[in-house]
């Protein structure tokens, strides 16, 4: 990874979600990199997002944007399991389940109602997050996880302050203490497994070793 007396290392997040852009930012806390947004990109690619996983929608979306950006970018995608829904309910179309105009209120109202009738053990939940890093059209490394096992609240609180875009954080409760997500501190991610948490040491490892290589 360049040091504080090289140029960073130019790294295009393949999101327009400012939410989300502020995480994959978070993932790479104290390395010098030089973050590109998409909104700087001429020629936008249009992706489908159809894989049948999220680490092949997030590699599809890394792919498509560093042909594009022709350079080194990082793209993700995840979703909300919610195991007593069966088929129903498609961690895959957790965001896009909705109109892509509704509100984080207005998605957590309508989980909310789906989920009504179900108490108890019955409204765990869990998360699972893809990331994918390509370059000029290859792929360099690309990773998933799951964990954050929780409970579906019966309301939603987000952030006070937070940015718009990861509505789930004010649903999704701690199993004992009852925290909601943006309550959580990094420590107590880590120790339910939190997806983010554990792809944050392998991610920033493949950018290092990809700056080693370049």
């Amino acid at each position: 990874m360049p040091n504080e007396s090289t140029s960073p290392l130019t790294l295009l997040l393949a999101t327009g979600n400012a939410a989300k852009a502020d995480r994959l930012r978070g993932l790479f806390d104290g390395l010098n990199i030089a973050f590109e947004s998409p909104a700087n990109i001429s020629n936008p690619p249009v992706t489908e997002e159809i894989g049948n996983s999220h680490q092949a929608i997030a590699e599809e979306k890394a792919l498509a944007w560093s042909q594009a950006f022709d350079g080194l970018v990082l793209a993700s995608d995840g979703g909300l399991l919610v195991p007593v829904l069966g088929q129903s309910w498609s961690s895959l179309t957790t965001r896009r389940s909705f109109d892509d105009d509704a509100s984080d209120a207005a998605r957590a109202r309508l989980l909310l109602d789906v989920m009504r009738q179900y108490t108890g053990l019955s409204r765990t939940v869990m998360w699972v997050e893809a990331l994918a890093l390509a370059n000029s059209g290859n792929l360099v490394d690309s990773l998933e996880a799951e964990g954050l096992t929780g409970h579906l609240a019966a309301d939603y609180q987000p952030a006070p302050a937070g940015t718009p875009g990861f509505w789930v954080d004010g649903l999704w409760l701690h199993p004992t203490t009852g925290k909601r997500h943006w309550e959580l501190s990094r420590n107590e991610r880590a120790a339910i497994d939190d997806p983010w948490e554990i792809l944050a040491p392998r991610i920033r490892l493949a950018v290092a070793n990809f700056a080693i290589r370049a």
